[in-house]
């Protein structure tokens, strides 16, 4: 073992609780007690113990290519690695090194860090962020199942209605096993995100726009339906690019989306703009980019935004769940960095390795329909009887299977109903005659619930206007009487609710 007759030094690195270690060509030249306990070292000539004997397999290629880098001073800072001792069973150490001369060679001396109990810590935060994700979730997804349970409902009543042979009961039962298929997806989804970090050989090559597409169509209630029904409006901004393909796990990336996601709405309490974009670095890395035009970050906050307890926000009690989105890209190679300034917004660059090999599967085209808005109205302005017999409705809801269900039930009674698939196309319907009453979803792409009845009563002031909503709960009389609603019919509501609403309303 080599030695210094410098007295300070000796007692600094043997005393050092740290482990402490000298490289030449692979091969440790020196370990202080720490190190040597450490890896259960017997304490004899340190000189035939190699580095790969004492990393796991798995590590070896890349801790030869990082010590490689590091001797030539390319790359810096810490690295983690998996370790055995001489039993076989593993750790996880962290390991600070920097080049230097030994003995006339060129070498490596760093320290060696046990992180069992930190990574235990981190892990135990991780699964804490990752169910303050899922919990952020909730409340839009109930929205989406209450939509689901709508048409599941809705339709098990026109099949047992309409059982007669025709086409409706046909058409029943498949929008039916629809609504099923997209509940059990959105289950899939957040069951995969709940769960733990996924086994490494779950990793796999995959195209990242799919991913991101899969978290906008998670959070869509959050940033759309709930927001339109606090009066709030996001302009959500998608711009697919070509980026590389990337291995990795798909939950895992997911789970990190979604959190940049939230906390870019969660920035922007009075509404804004959320960009996410898609492209390639120029050293050829996959670059996911989710930027907001919300408040900004002070500088002085920046280098604590992955810090598990940090938050900049008084309403929260964990911190931004960015350690999670850290945790996710240091497993896949990768790294987050951020730029923000106060008063400008933030933005938040995920930035992976690419993958050698090419997925399975083609790389898909962008959905052109993902944040697809129609701001022009599509019902023609044509002349029509000014009522219908007292039993005329206009159904306003922008979703199609609702639409068609809700359609069949009421001219089943006997109803004239004509339908518009968003605010706009319904408040020009409106325009166009004068409805016995209008039925209106409250949370829409283009326009909401309120605005609709708001249109409508600058020229018909006394025509019976119900909400529709998976958000009845939040939504307190006193504010139905401030918009001139007659009623709210919380979604999912059976055919006998829908018939005694609108039969209560035009009996009076």
């Amino acid at each position: 073992m080599h030695s210094t007759d410098d007295p300070i030094f000796k007692f600094l690195v043997e005393q050092s609780p740290d482990g402490q270690f000298v490289v030449v060509d692979g091969t440790f030249v020196y370990l202080n007690s720490a190190a040597a306990k450490m890896f259960s070292f017997d304490g004899s000539d340190p000189t035939e113990l190699r580095v790969v004997d004492v990393l796991h397999p798995s590590e070896h290629e890349r801790a030869l290519r990082n010590m490689a880098l590091r001797a030539s001073g390319v790359l810096r800072g810490a690295a983690q690695y998996l370790v055995r001792r001489k039993d076989g069973t593993t750790f996880p150490i962290e390991v600070h090194a920097a080049p230097l001369k030994w003995d006339g060679r060129s070498g490596l001396h760093g320290i060696i860090r046990d992180i069992t109990a930190r990574r235990k810590m981190e892990e135990t935060l991780e699964r804490m962020e990752r169910t303050s994700v899922v919990s952020r979730l909730a409340s839009g997804l109930a929205h989406d199942f209450n939509n689901l349970l709508a048409v599941i409902q809705s339709s098990a009543d026109v099949a047992r209605r309409f059982g007669d042979g025709s086409g409706d009961l046909e058409n029943a039962v498949e929008r039916i096993e629809a609504a099923v298929q997209r509940g059990s997806d959105k289950v899939r989804q957040i069951q995969q995100m709940a769960g733990h970090r996924a086994p490494t050989q779950e990793f796999r090559p995959l195209h990242i726009n799919p991913v991101v597409e899969d978290v906008l169509d998670l959070t869509r209630a959050r940033w759309q339906d709930e927001a339109e029904s606090k009066g709030i409006s996001y302009d959500v901004q998608w711009m697919p690019g070509e980026p590389p393909a990337v291995v990795g796990s798909p939950s895992d990336l997911r789970a990190a989306l979604v959190a940049l996601v939230f906390n870019a709405v969660e920035a922007m309490p009075d509404g804004g703009t959320l960009a996410i974009k898609t492209g390639e670095t120029n050293n050829g890395e996959v670059l996911v980019t989710v930027r907001d035009t919300g408040d900004g970050i002070q500088e002085g906050h920046l280098g604590q935004l992955t810090d598990a307890m940090f938050t900049t926000r008084r309403d929260r009690q964990m911190g931004l769940g960015l350690h999670l989105v850290q945790s996710v890209l240091q497993q896949h190679g990768g790294r987050l960095e951020v730029d923000s300034r106060l008063g400008h917004g933030s933005s938040f660059a995920v930035i992976v390795p690419p993958a050698e090999e090419a997925p399975i599967e083609p790389a898909p085209a962008p959905r052109s329909d993902l944040l697809q808005r129609s701001h022009e109205p599509t019902v023609p302005e044509v002349e029509r009887p000014p009522t219908r017999h007292g039993r005329s409705v206009l159904l306003i809801d922008d979703q199609a299977d609702l639409l068609q269900v809700v359609r069949t039930i009421l001219e089943g009674r006997g109803y004239d109903v004509d339908t518009a698939a968003n605010g706009r196309e319904g408040v020009a319907a409106a325009m166009a005659q004068r409805y016995s009453i209008i039925l209106t979803d409250l949370g829409m792409p283009d326009i909401s619930g309120w605005e609709v009845a708001a249109r409508i009563r600058e020229t018909y002031a006394d025509v019976p206007i119900v909400l529709m909503t998976g958000w009845a709960a939040d939504i307190p009389p006193t504010r139905l009487k401030e918009n001139q609603i007659q009623a709210l019919l919380p979604k999912p509501f059976r055919s006998e609710q829908l018939l005694s609403v609108i039969s209560q309303i035009l009996s009076n």
